[in-house]
């Protein structure tokens, strides 16, 4: 069967392709399944690649957000340390000096209000 080859865009040569087709069309009918069949086994292929390439994604990101979320729940824990060091800190204080503690509540009010009345 005569075969006319195809050429690309940069001139280079490609696969044969049939000029004439035979009564039955079978010819042209088996190129175009096994060319499906290519294509269909390089979709897979590709599928598979992205589905691999997206599930190493997500355990990168897994990965990262465990190790913030470790980081986080360890600097709450510090920060609650403190605030209950401070919170404990200030109750001696106010039961060790209650007289310049209740002034000082006292000139916090008047502030407030004053700042309070202006808005």
């Amino acid at each position: 069967m005569p075969t006319k080859s195809q050429s690309n865009a940069n001139g280079s040569e490609k696969t044969p392709v049939a000029v004439e087709q035979t009564a039955d069309g079978s010819r042209i009918k088996e190129s175009v399944d096994a060319a499906t069949e290519r294509v269909e086994a390089a979709t897979k292929r590709l599928a598979t690649e992205i589905d691999k390439l997206v599930s190493e994604g997500v355990k990168t990101v897994q990965s990262a957000a465990s190790q913030y979320a470790e980081k986080l729940g360890e600097n709450a824990v510090v920060a609650s340390e403190h605030a209950k060091k401070a919170y404990s800190e200030s109750q001696d204080y106010v039961k060790e000096n209650p007289v310049p503690s209740v002034l000082g509540a006292f000139a916090v009010g008047l502030l407030l209000g004053a700042l309070l009345r202006r808005s």
